[in-house]
């Protein structure tokens, strides 16, 4: 593996640790699931020649995974709670990234019909120093 896999493989890694994966009550480190994360890479990889920063591909990836499990009258509302910080600062491309959800959860509907996962945000650490 060369220097600039090893470099791309931390950066998922460090995205990785910011979710848990739920599977009904049951909840794992999605760090530490290799399958887990090879199907997120794979799912993701259509966006990736689009997305320089990993943390932006795999959280526009997993946000459209978790809510292709809900009802699809729920979809549209969710995007646009997603996107509306694009949106406020006048970002070219909201709508853009609207279809791009879309088709995202046309393709885990597609591929993945029977997965019951979702992946979790971790609540975020504590980096105050001495505490609160």
């Amino acid at each position: 593996m060369g220097t600039r896999d090893k470099r791309n493989r931390r950066a998922e890694n460090r995205v990785f640790q910011d979710y848990t994966i739920a599977i009904g009550n049951n909840r794992y480190p999605m760090k530490d699931s290799r399958s887990a994360k090879e199907m997120v890479r794979e799912f993701a990889s259509p966006l990736a020649p689009f997305v320089d920063e990993e943390r932006s591909l795999y959280s526009v990836a997993i946000f459209a995974w978790n809510i292709s499990m809900l009802p699809a009258e729920r979809h549209d509302e969710l995007i646009d709670e997603f996107i509306a910080p694009l949106a406020e600062r006048g970002t070219e491309g909201s709508a853009h990234l609207k279809e791009v959800i879309r088709a995202l959860i046309e393709r885990r509907l597609k591929a993945y019909p029977r997965e019951e996962v979702a992946f979790l945000p971790n609540p975020p650490r504590d980096l105050s120093i001495g505490g609160a």
